[in-house]
């Protein structure tokens, strides 16, 4: 298995983000094996494209600094940010559930129920609220983006304090 920092193995690939593929992942340095707890992480490896641009890793670097100034009930957490050689790599909260593409595509061709609509509106309205009052901008916000848990919670990804509009 690869492990990234020595500490986070990477178990299995979960697809790709905003920033490049995403893995599910056991952290080791939460996790404790004399009581058999695990602790997962989705960690995104960041494409060597995006790790090029300076502004951007300065501002990730901050992150694990300031982890209570950005926080929202409806934005995946950032748990960590770091580097393993040349390759860096973005530690979240791992989700269970599955994009709201996947829950549309499952539902179709009978609409969602107008409670659910209103609901995953409302969650993501929210969060991108608190990401405009800091003066974040989503830029690519798409049912792809959007991610429904298992227990019915809405979180949009690829929100972050460090995202930047995209020049047009």
């Amino acid at each position: 298995a690869d492990i990234v920092a020595g500490r986070f193995v990477l178990q299995q690939r979960l697809g790709r983000g905003r920033y490049g593929p995403i893995y599910k992942a056991l952290d080791r340095s939460l996790s404790e094996s004399l009581i058999g707890v695990e602790h997962h992480v989705a960690l995104q490896e960041l494409n060597p494209r995006v790790a090029t641009q300076e502004t951007l890793i300065e501002r990730l670097e901050q992150l694990p600094f300031h982890p209570q100034s950005w926080s929202h009930p409806n934005i995946v957490k950032v748990l960590d940010f770091g580097r393993d050689g040349a390759k860096w790599f973005l530690c979240e909260e791992l989700l269970d559930g599955a994009s709201l593409r996947l829950v549309l595509d499952k539902s179709a061709p009978d609409p969602l129920a107008y409670e659910e609509v209103l609901g995953v509106l409302r969650s993501v309205g929210d969060a991108l609220n608190y990401a405009h009052a800091k003066g974040v901008v989503h830029g690519e916000l798409r049912p792809e983006t959007v991610f429904v848990t298992s227990t019915y919670k809405v979180k949009v990804l690829g929100l972050l304090p460090s995202s930047e509009p995209r020049p047009a």
